[in-house]
């Protein structure tokens, strides 16, 4: 990524990187089991940019395809996503 045309972006003071930053880190918290510091980093992306709720469907993806019904904690994420876009 650093050496594409267009990487410029994630250097500037845009959105981009901090989006990038915000859903990598939801991603890899989540993976962690880190799941209120990933629903942290997943309402913090949606405040930054509205892809951010796409986020959310990777989690309630991640969810439904675990055979593990019973650890409802995974679901914290994806309901805290939509809460950086209504205090935006």
């Amino acid at each position: 990524m650093a050496i594409f045309p267009t990487s410029f972006f994630l250097v500037a003071g845009y959105t981009e990187s901090l989006f990038l930053f915000l859903t990598v880190s939801s991603i890899f918290a989540y993976r962690t089991k880190h799941y209120i510091i990933a629903a942290i980093f997943a309402a913090l992306s949606t405040a930054t940019r509205i892809q951010g709720g796409v986020v959310a469907i990777f989690f309630v993806i991640d969810y439904l395809l675990n055979k593990k019904w019973s650890d409802c904690k995974k679901l914290i994420p994806a309901a805290a996503t939509p809460i950086g876009l209504v205090a935006y």
